[in-house]
């Protein structure tokens, strides 16, 4: 009952029939340039980026249909995680009949088996950084170069 659009540089716009709800790097989005959006048998929403891969949840325990009413957990996975590619190309995501997810990366062909996989058992924990300081000195984080980041 919902519309997802993802955006080149401007994160995910979802739409519920009655408002929109934009959800990008500040609501734990690993990246805001959005190149795929699927949805598994669960009615996750994973969302590839150019720097990883996130699978979106909706608690389950609000009555409310409106989306921004809801509290959507954003699970984010990288390299650390087992992703041998993070960049994700452009509209290259599937879901096969026998419950598997797919997606193309500069890097490779990942699939996810989705009868073997479980979500972390608790949501992630959201932590937003407003200022760092180093020896004294602002360092802005929020326009690091990739190489650092």
């Amino acid at each position: 009952g919902r519309l997802w659009f993802g955006t080149m540089l401007g994160g995910v716009n979802v739409f519920d029939g009655h408002t929109f709800t934009y959800i990008g790097e500040r609501e734990g989005l690993s990246n805001n340039e959005v190149r795929s959006i699927i949805e598994d048998r669960e009615r996750r929403i994973w969302i590839g980026t150019r720097k990883g891969l996130n699978c979106l949840v909706i608690h389950p325990d609000t009555a409310s249909t409106e989306l921004s009413h809801q509290t959507p957990f954003i699970y984010t996975f990288g390299k650390l995680d087992g992703l041998n590619g993070i960049d994700f190309n452009i509209q290259l995501a599937l879901a096969d009949s026998q419950n598997r997810l797919w997606w193309f990366t500069d890097e490779c062909l990942t699939m996810l088996p989705m009868d073997h996989f479980k979500l972390p058992a608790d949501p992630p924990v959201s932590m937003h950084l407003r200022h760092i300081e180093i020896n004294g000195e602002y360092l802005d984080f929020m326009h690091l170069p990739d190489s650092l980041a």
